[in-house]
């Protein structure tokens, strides 16, 4: 019986993608007064949006390698099924999330706090900020998986109709110029946001995957290694540009790298054995979104006790507790809450009435599963 093995490049990415996100949010945070005021890295890195985009990129081809038939490219199931196991995936364990973030700031704050950002992020309501911040980013991803469900559950060109959705911005921005302060274009340029780029590079990389999968013939060891200094050429783009999502030409550029990146890592071979490296990559790519919701809380958490202990303490090393923190406690977290909520999820409503889909697995020899 041969092993079988994660498609590992994906998953490196996504542990990747969310220790940037780490990187970034802990430097900025020991930079404020209340904590240490002065920040490790004295600059802007542009790790939030260099791990972001990493995970647009990798969502936008996800959705499609497992809800695609490779030879048709028809859908596997129903339009319930598609959206239960999406919706099942992400939004519970966000409701965790945020009641959490908003009874610890409760108290923190003995009940005087807004609740509006709180129920924005429960509903992933499209305008106006969340709490915790991080919501903003699944507002998109919810976006993606209903245009994505309207254009392929109906009779017509559904490769057409989520290509003009994905490329709208380009003619959106072009057609009514910078933002207003208006309620009617904040909706308009949430729904034609430039990041629905990013959802397409990462969904037409998909479909070369469905229908030409020996141009990506898993034949790279040591993947770990290779995608750690892929992603920091990705994040010296990200600095060279000076970074904003607020660019169409940057958001394009960094979908582009973005994909080169995607592309490498799925040419990753799944190792019968792998080394310490590559099972760190494995933990922390399926730990990643409890990573990415968890961590502001916890490095909040050690910066608020550090800093009142010993507020001489080199900037550096908070730097590296901060994200040693972050991750182990988003590992811990997700082997014992978020995984067994969505196994237990697995055996309720659609889930059970979708037909097979590939997972994110391959075994050694390259051969889908």
């Amino acid at each position: 019986m041969s092993a079988i093995k994660q498609l590992n490049g994906i998953q490196y990415l996504r542990g990747l993608a969310a220790s940037l996100v780490v990187a970034e949010h802990a430097n900025l945070g020991i930079g404020l007064p209340k904590y240490f005021g002065r920040q490790p890295v004295p600059f802007e890195f542009y790790g939030g949006p260099a791990g972001v985009d990493l995970f647009f990129v990798v969502s936008g081809f996800i959705i499609a390698y497992i809800t695609l038939e490779p030879s048709s490219l028809n859908p596997r199931g129903g339009i319930g099924d598609f959206l239960w196991r999406r919706l099942a995936r992400i939004v519970p364990f966000l409701w965790l999330c945020v009641a959490t973030y908003a009874a610890l700031r409760f108290v923190g704050r003995h009940g005087s706090f807004e609740w509006d950002p709180y129920l924005r992020a429960l509903t992933l309501f499209p305008i106006g900020p969340v709490n915790p911040s991080q919501a903003w980013t699944l507002r998109h991803e919810l976006l993606f998986y209903l245009v994505f469900a309207t254009a392929f559950w109906r009779s017509g060109p559904g490769l057409l109709l989520v290509g003009a959705w994905m490329l709208s911005p380009i003619l959106f921005f072009s057609v009514l110029g910078p933002a207003q302060p208006t309620t009617g274009y904040e909706l308009l340029g949430f729904v034609f946001n430039r990041l629905n780029l990013l959802f397409g590079f990462g969904f037409l990389t998909s479909l070369a995957y469905l229908r030409r999968p020996d141009w990506f013939v898993e034949t790279l060891p040591n993947g770990m290694a290779i995608l750690t200094g892929l992603c920091g050429l990705y994040l010296v783009l990200f600095m060279l540009i000076s970074y904003t999502h607020l660019d169409t030409a940057d958001v394009l550029l960094a979908g582009v790298g973005a994909s080169l990146v995607l592309c490498v890592a799925l040419r990753v071979r799944a190792e019968l054995r792998p080394g310490l490296i590559d099972r760190a990559g494995l933990a922390l790519g399926d730990a990643s979104y409890a990573i990415y919701l968890t961590h502001g809380a916890i490095i909040s958490a050690v910066l608020g006790v550090w800093s009142r202990l010993a507020p001489n303490t080199n900037a550096l090393v908070v730097l590296l507790v901060c994200i040693a923190a972050s991750l182990g406690a988003g590992l811990l977290i997700h082997r014992s809450i978020e995984r067994p909520m969505v196994r237990w999820l697995q055996d309720v409503g659609f889930w059970r009435h979708f037909r097979a889909t590939p997972s994110l697995l391959r075994d050694p020899t390259g051969k889908r599963n």
